[in-house]
């Protein structure tokens, strides 16, 4: 091949690169797998785990420029193994975060839509339709991606949204009572605190946190989601108004019906708060702290243990005992 053609085709190839990157699109996104991940791709086409995302995260996707039946934008997506997959693929789509490029699995994402949250309980809908009704609801502080308000019958606002569904590992869109959504940002960011404060079983950690989602703008039914949260906390004050003690112990959790064990953000049956996880009977457990003052629970009297392991949290301590 002569030098003239060489340089005709590398010019060609150079041409042809910078007009697919200036007919390039991305339209915003919304991540909504909690602790899911931003994949990189490798020279062999095997992707690996890079970045670590929350529910929420808004990422800029790419797209074709196509459109599918629906009207919407079709996703720039590939096939691709992955780290430990042992040869099975899934189907990644191309996304901009942070200045750079990834991959992230497509059924995790939802276009053209915005990071939102639920802020009170509601139903879903498959349609617009009012008579359309889902058996099973979105859960208040549900972090979903929403798309635009419609008018159901009735002339009641509806919006679409979408969510992880854990049960289906996919994103799935549905209709949801617009009332019951906030984009807000602060709405947003109380519930991500409320989150981390029922998680933790620090009662001083905990009031931080809704210290800090009281210095928020936001709207009242999330006002009222922080307040529940602040009385819950108080009313675990009970627990502790006679102090705890040091309680480095390992401990079995023991059930007589072999039922699981609630594990608590804050100690007391009638306390409120959230249930963190649940263990089941005979797992081994590393307590740290325990209640001087009892509690009466179906006959038995015990403390309100604070475990660390396998969960952070607080149980009952009738519910346990030392490991030999």
């Amino acid at each position: 091949m002569s030098g003239f053609v060489k340089k005709s085709v590398l010019c060609a190839g150079m041409l042809l690169g910078i007009l697919s990157s200036l007919c390039a699109a991305t339209v915003p996104s919304v991540f909504l797998q909690d602790a899911g991940w931003l994949w990189s791709e490798q020279k062999d086409g095997v992707m690996t785990a890079s970045v670590k995302l929350n529910a929420g995260t808004a990422l800029d996707v790419e797209v074709t420029g196509e459109k599918d039946s629906s009207g919407a934008p079709v996703a720039k997506i590939k096939e691709a193994a992955y780290d430990g997959s042992k040869g099975k693929t899934l189907t990644f789509a191309e996304v901009k975060y942070d200045g750079k490029t990834y991959w992230v699995i497509s059924n995790r994402v939802a276009l053209q839509k915005k990071p939102a949250v639920i802020v009170e309980d509601c139903a879903m809908y498959n349609t617009k339709s009012l008579a359309d009704v889902i058996n099973a609801h979105l859960d208040i502080g549900s972090v979903v991606a929403a798309g635009n308000v419609a008018i159901a019958t009735g002339n009641i606002d509806i919006i679409e949204v979408s969510y992880y569904s854990e049960r289906l590992y996919a994103v799935r869109t549905v209709y949801v009572k617009a009332s019951k959504v906030s984009s807000a940002l602060d709405d947003i960011t109380a519930f991500k605190i409320l989150d981390n404060a029922a998680k933790t079983s620090d009662l001083d950690k905990k009031k931080a946190l809704l210290d800090s989602a009281d210095m928020l703008n936001v709207s009242s039914k999330v006002k009222r989601a922080v307040d529940k949260a602040r009385d819950d906390m108080d009313a675990s004050k009970d627990m502790l108004s006679e102090g705890s003690e040091l309680y480095n112990k390992a401990m079995t959790v023991q059930t007589a019906d072999l039922s699981k064990v609630n594990v608590r953000n804050i100690p007391g049956s009638t306390a409120g708060g959230e249930v963190v996880a649940q263990l089941e009977s005979g797992t081994l457990v590393k307590a740290a702290v325990k209640t001087k003052k009892m509690e009466n629970i179906e006959g038995l009297v015990a403390p309100w243990i604070m475990i660390m392991e396998p969960v952070e949290g607080w149980i009952f301590g009738g519910y346990a005992s030392e490991s030999e």
